[in-house]
């Protein structure tokens, strides 16, 4: 899973080995920096509140019986929840990240 603090540091040496590292520059505000604007826009999307509400609200779920959570067998209660929500997090920054480079894609 791609983490914050992980899509940071790539975000961050991009940005880098492009104003110092390339040989072809471009001034603020063209579609490079706007590229390096909207990925770090997604970065904050990955640490926002929305996410940890999803948690929040499916651990809250989690603690009710559900016997269609059979099949997790003997797993415990918070490695499930664990589970659960580090998936629903994971494919919800998956959409967003789609819809966010299928907009630059078009724009570009």
């Amino acid at each position: 899973m791609i983490t914050s603090s992980s899509l940071s540091e790539t975000i961050e040496g991009l940005s880098l080995g492009y104003r110092k590292g390339s040989a072809r520059k471009e001034e603020e505000g063209t579609t490079t920096e706007k590229l390096l604007n909207d990925m770090q826009e997604l970065l904050t999307l990955t640490d926002s509140d929305k996410l940890k509400e999803l948690s929040l609200k499916n651990s809250g779920l989690l603690e009710q019986h559900d016997p269609n959570l059979a099949m997790f067998g003997n797993m415990p209660k918070g490695e499930i929840v664990a589970l659960i929500s580090s998936l629903l997090q994971s494919k919800f920054v998956k959409i967003e990240l789609k819809k966010k480079y299928a907009k630059l894609l078009l724009d570009y």
